[in-house]
């Protein structure tokens, strides 16, 4: 081996190195360039390799659309309305109703507004008979009680609770919880308790986006202390395959419980350690069965269109807010988001990242690199080329195939541009090598 290729060895052995050793570590001042390098590779795949949903899916979204919006007055709506179109979907057949909605306050009784101006004993006597009948929180509360509902609350961190939460998922002992690794917050906006104790079921609504704002993990779990709640959709698909919670999976690393999915009966859920799975996206936004709120209260819905479906009731108008940045859209409905993760469940699509992805892609990096490092100086450029090319494309089919036949997503990023780095470094070595050959030769 002459001078020059020891040299480039020992040059393409040391990137190898460096690059395993930036994966294995992530020094702080890199770690947040690594994790847009592979969060922007996920966001490609996600938006190829989705898994669309089947031709007559079991969830439908029942929209408070910008004709909603125009036809029955601006939100929030008459509870009396909303009751309405509980009522509605109960006569349909639905089999469960989830409401990505908070009804954390108290619609006032216009009796209370009317009665402080009435002189006439008679007539405020009167008011008072007519104060229940006008009462539409109660009215709201009945028509849960007759449905199956399951509704939504949000946690915050400011310290702050209102409102009435569900009963737990299940409560940590003292031990559990120095050791969970579960995310802990200090405040909820709960719904009134007339609401929450009327409906029974509620799950967290809350979205989590990454550092560059999008949407691309959801949190199955959060927790007040030592009570563990779920999320909306997770509560929601319970109750449609109407199985029993069995448990959450924990493995046990160094001082933490490392949380590994959630049991509800024969389904197991993968997740990460803090309780979060990738939203498992079916397409573009509005590839779920989406019926206008209003259609729905004017009678223009069919009963096949709900029957014995799981129903998610939120909005998309443009002035709710409730749209996010997400990994294949920079525009999708919240609603939408949670029935997602529904249909993950209840159709066993959850792609999820295996915790040793990462240690994979740096064995790979060392082994490929190494290897490439080690043939490169002494095959010609073209040999080198096919070689780089079909070791990223038979990565690119592994991730495919790992990923549309076991929902798992590898990180198999930085080997390509590692091989490429090398690839590229053995090109500008014999460039060199006869840019100084030739000037030798006076060419």
């Amino acid at each position: 081996m002459d001078r020059e290729n020891r040299t480039l060895l020992l040059i393409s052995v040391s990137i190898v190195f460096v690059v395993a050793l930036i994966l294995y570590f992530q020094p702080f001042f890199l770690r947040g360039w690594i994790l847009n390098l592979e969060n922007g590779k996920y966001d490609r795949e996600v938006r190829h390799y989705y898994q669309p949903l089947p031709p007559h899916p079991s969830i439908v979204i029942v929209d408070v659309d910008d004709r909603s919006i125009a036809e029955e007055g601006k939100w929030p709506w008459n509870r009396a309305k909303i009751a309405q179109l509980t009522e509605k979907l109960t006569r349909l057949g639905a089999s469960v109703l989830a409401f990505d909605i908070v009804f954390s306050e108290a619609q006032p009784n216009p009796v209370d507004a009317i009665l402080p101006a009435v002189q006439d004993p008679q007539l405020a006597q009167e008011l008072e008979e007519l104060k229940p009948r006008l009462d539409t929180d109660t009215v709201l509360a009945e028509a849960f009680k007759k449905s199956q509902s399951t509704l939504g609350f949000a946690f915050a961190s400011n310290g702050k609770k209102e409102g009435e939460l569900p009963p737990p998922l299940l409560t940590l002992s003292p031990e559990q919880m120095e050791k969970t690794l579960i995310p802990a917050m200090n405040g909820y906006i709960g719904n009134q308790p007339l609401f929450q104790q009327a409906a029974h079921h509620a799950g967290f609504i809350n979205a989590m986006v990454d550092s560059d704002g999008i949407l691309r993990f959801s949190p199955l779990v959060l927790r007040d202390q030592e009570k563990v709640y779920p999320a909306l959709a997770l509560q929601a698909a319970q109750l449609y395959l109407n199985t029993p919670f069995s448990g959450l999976i924990f493995s046990t690393a160094r001082k933490h419980q490392v949380m590994e999915g959630i049991q509800f009966g024969s389904t197991f859920i993968p997740t990460d350690p803090w309780g979060r799975i990738l939203i498992p996206f079916r397409g573009p936004p509005y590839s779920f069965p989406y019926l206008s709120a209003t259609d729905l209260l004017h009678g223009k819905i069919a009963p096949e269109q709900v029957q014995g479906k799981l129903v998610f009731i939120g909005l998309s108008s443009t002035a709710a807010s409730d749209l996010f940045a997400t990994a294949i859209s920079p525009v999708f409905p919240g609603v939408e988001v949670q029935a997602s993760i529904a249909s993950g469940i209840l159709y066993n699509y959850l792609p999820y990242k295996p915790n040793w992805g990462r240690g994979a892609a740096v064995a790979l990096v060392l082994i490929l690199g190494t290897l490439a490092a080690l043939i490169f100086p002494f095959i010609s450029q073209i040999y080198a080329f096919l070689i780089s090319f079909s070791i990223i494309a038979i990565l690119e089919a592994i991730n495919y195939w790992f990923w549309t036949r076991h929902g798992m997503v590898l990180s198999f990023f930085f080997p390509t541009p590692t091989l490429a780095s090398l690839f590229a470094l053995d090109l500008i070595s014999i460039y060199l090598s006869h840019r100084r050959r030739n000037k030798k030769e006076g060419k």
